[in-house]
Order: C-alpha cells, then sequence, then structure tokens
C-alpha cells in the first residue's frame, strides 16, 4: 500500500486512473485531493470535500496518508524549537523551527537518516546511516511544523525552508528533486526558490543537476580552505576534489540577486587562523560567493572547541578587508542541542 504524499501530481493522475476513476471527472478529483493534501493538510480521507464516497473508500483501501510522530518536542530559551520525529519503520529524524524578531519561521528539515558524510564536527555523524528519506517523509516534516505552529495560508508563519538538519541532500538528489518541485508548486505549499535553500558537502558530479533545476539557493558547506584539511575533518566529503568543486562553482548558472553561500565552521586552532581566512577569501573571490561564518556549537564526545570571540572577529576582519561579504550567523537553541552540527535525533 502507497504513501500517498509520495505521489507527485501527474502520479496522482495515474494512481487516480488506475483506481478505475472515471477519466470525465479524475482531473477535478485530482485537484481537489492535491489541494486536501498540500494545503488543508488532511490526514483521513473521510474529511476531503468534493470527492464521491467510492472514491474516498477506494483510496483507503489503496493508499494511506503516512504522516511521521512527535516523540519529542523541546523549546530553547531563545525562541528555537526542535521536534524529534519518529516514521514508519521506526527510525527517527529532527527538524528544527527558528524565529526570527517579526515572528516568521525558518524550518530546517532532514534528508536522510543519519548521514553518510561523517564529518567530524558533526553529531549527526557520530550515528550510523540508516537510508535516505523518501519525497514524502522529506514534505511531511513540512506538515508537520505547519500543524504545530498553526501555520496557513491567510496567515503564513514559515518564511523559508532550509535543507539544514540531518543528512548530505545531494546523496538522495532524487527525492531532492521530487519534494524541491512540490514545495514551490503553487498548487501545494507555493514557497519560491528564493525561499529554500540546500546545504550540501559538495558532490561535484550532482551540481549540475540542481543547477538545471532552478528550484533553490545553494549553500556549499566548505569548512576547510585547502583540500589537505578537508580531508582531515571531512574525510568522506574530501574524495570529492575542491579544485573540482570549485570549477563547477565558478561555473554555477546564477539568477539576478541570486548568490552562494559558503558555510564554514569555525574550530579553535583547526580552521580558524588569519592564514585560513586569506585561503578562504580567495576560494569566494573565484566563486563570487558570500560566506556564512557560523560558530562550532560543543557537543557530547567531540573534541573540537569553539574559538574565542577575538579569534572569530580576526578571522572575519580579514575577510572584510578582502571586500568579501561575511556574516556571522546567530547562534540558536545550543541549549536544547538544535544548533548547527548538534541535530542526532536521540531522547533524552
Amino acid at each position: 500500500m502507497i504513501n500517498i504524499l509520495n505521489l507527485s501530481y501527474n502520479e496522482l493522475e495515474e494512481f487516480l486512473l488506475s483506481l478505475n476513476e472515471n477519466k470525465s471527472s479524475f482531473e477535478k478529483h485530482t485537484q481537489n485531493i492535491w489541494k486536501a493534501l498540500w494545503h488543508l493538510r488532511v490526514s483521513e480521507y473521510k474529511t476531503i470535500q468534493d470527492i464521491p464516497l467510492k472514491l474516498k473508500s477506494l483510496l483507503e483501501k489503496h493508499s494511506l496518508i503516512i504522516l511521521p510522530k512527535i516523540i519529542l518536542h523541546q523549546k530553547s530559551t531563545d525562541g528555537t524549537e526542535k521536534i524529534l520525529l519518529e516514521l514508519a519503520d521506526k527510525n527517527c529524524i529532527e527538524m528544527v523551527l527558528i524565529p526570527n524578531l517579526e515572528g516568521k519561521i525558518t524550518l530546517c528539515i532532514s534528508s536522510q537518516v543519519a548521514c553518510k558524510m561523517a564529518c567530524t564536527f558533526c553529531a549527526t555523524g557520530k550515528n550510523p546511516f540508516k537510508r535516505n528519506l523518501s519525497s514524502a517523509e522529506i514534505l511531511s516534516q513540512v506538515l508537520v511544523a505547519k500543524n504545530t505552529i498553526a501555520d496557513s495560508l491567510q496567515t503564513p508563519r514559515i518564511k523559508n525552508i532550509v535543507f539544514m538538519g540531518m543528512g548530505e541532500p545531494f546523496l538522495n538528489m532524487h527525492e531532492l528533486i521530487k519534494s524541491l518541485r512540490i514545495l514551490n508548486s503553487p498548487t501545494a505549499f507555493m514557497f519560491t526558490p528564493r525561499s529554500i535553500t540546500v546545504s550540501t558537502c559538495g558532490i561535484a558530479d550532482t551540481l549540475p543537476i540542481f543547477a538545471k533545476e532552478k528550484l533553490a539557493y545553494l549553500a556549499f558547506s566548505l569548512h576547510a580552505p585547502n583540500q589537505k584539511l578537508r580531508e582531515k575533518i571531512m574525510p568522506f566529503a574530501s574524495k570529492w576534489a575542491l579544485d573540482n568543486i570549485k570549477k563547477e562553482l565558478i561555473n554555477y548558472p546564477l539568477s539576478k540577486r541570486e548568490y552562494i553561500s559558503l558555510e564554514y565552521l569555525l574550530l579553535e586552532h583547526v580552521n580558524d587562523t588569519v592564514e585560513h581566512a586569506k585561503e578562504l577569501a580567495d576560494f569566494a573571490k573565484a566563486c563570487n560567493a558570500k560566506i556564512n561564518l557560523i560558530i562550532f556549537n560543543e557537543h557530547e564526545n567531540c573534541e573540537y572547541k569553539t574559538p574565542s570571540d577575538e579569534r572569530i572577529q580576526a578571522f572575519r576582519a580579514v575577510l572584510l578587508a578582502e571586500n568579501i561579504t561575511a556574516i556571522i550567523r546567530q547562534r540558536k537553541g545550543a541549549d536544547i542541542d538544535a544548533a548547527c552540527g548538534q541535530l542526532q535525533a536521540k531522547l533524552l
């Protein structure tokens, strides 16, 4: 039995036809079901209006609406919320809701159960990799978040979606693209590419695929300005040579006002020297990119330390002197292990 949330609009049409749905009415019924799933966020077929009882019965017989179960909901003193979700197969993932001063929310979602990249500074990589998420499991995080905060079409609160939770999205490209198309669809979530950012460690051969779709902004998780250091702190990601990734980024097609963001996690006495900053500036200039500096959030069983404010500001000063836009990402949710690099999908 299928999870109907896994279907694209065209696949939903084909599914209804396979149920011997009347060809003269299936288009209207497809529209009504699609709207009910993504706009109205129904969890039971019986609540869908404007489709016949016979069709509801067939849907119940041949498909399910499967949403993850909330296992733990934590709230930070700064307003950040972290939600632990249990999937149908009992695997767990986490998502984070990050509010701004105006009350609008950035939703940080996951793309895998754990992460294949196993970066040495990231808590997610400490868990053994299980599997990729389906598009339904990716999108159901948005549905659950909207239900949790009473987000609606009339009063939308979720302003941005970032694929910066658990997992490497580019190692789940098919389901990533499928979910991005639905997030951007005017008949589904109605986000725009400018409101969605996908973060990747840089799977060079998949960058052209992502670029061609133009469904979201790109953030490249660099974290080391040269190949040697990247091999040390990001051993799996370093399989894709930094020079090759740079070539792809230089040729990356950007629309007006779009830019590539380089994410750089500052680790004390590891990648935070003035020399590292100069190398990073050269990389950013070559790619015409902006830099998002991330302060390391310490977590259990990790030897890295957070740099002092003096080291952080000295590093940023080098970038600014080279006319590089360098923003220090505001730390949110660290007290509930919801900050960057802290997600591990575990109970208290």
